[in-house]
This record gives C-alpha cells, structure tokens and sequence, in this order.
C-alpha cells in the first residue's frame, strides 16, 4: 500500500466530515483523485481564503472561474 502524504490524510478525514454531518454515505476514498488543501490563518476573511484555494488550483494547471461574490454560492 502506498504512504499516504499529510496533505492526502487531511482531504479523506475533512471528506469523511463533511459526509458524515451532512447525512451522506462517506465516498469510496480511492475512487477521490484529487482535491487541494491550503492553510487557513486565524482572522483570514473567505474571500483571502477563496484566493488561496483558487491560486493552489491554477498552478495544477486547472482554469478557474470565479465569482465577485463571495456569497453567491454557485460554485464558481
């Protein structure tokens, strides 16, 4: 079996989480291929913390569109 990293070992259990209070199945992990963990700081304000994740995303190569508002709730 191969060494999952921390980076990986975070996704799962945050997946599981989510699953799990959300009243869903938890997914079968090795069928998840990816997926993208940054650092949050204390105070950082969702659109700092949307800046991040969509700056991580792009430098795998991934076109982002996102939304001017941040509550908008669309998934861009």
């Amino acid at each position: 079996m191969t060494e999952k990293t921390p980076q990986r070992r975070l996704l799962e259990a945050m997946v599981t989480i989510n699953a799990i209070n959300n009243g869903r199945p938890v997914p079968d992990m090795d069928k998840i291929h990816g997926g993208w963990v940054t650092s949050v700081l204390p105070g950082q304000s969702r659109q700092e913390i949307a800046s991040k994740l969509i700056d991580a995303i792009k430098a795998d190569g991934v076109t982002v569109s996102a939304s001017d508002n941040p509550n908008k709730g669309d998934g861009k």
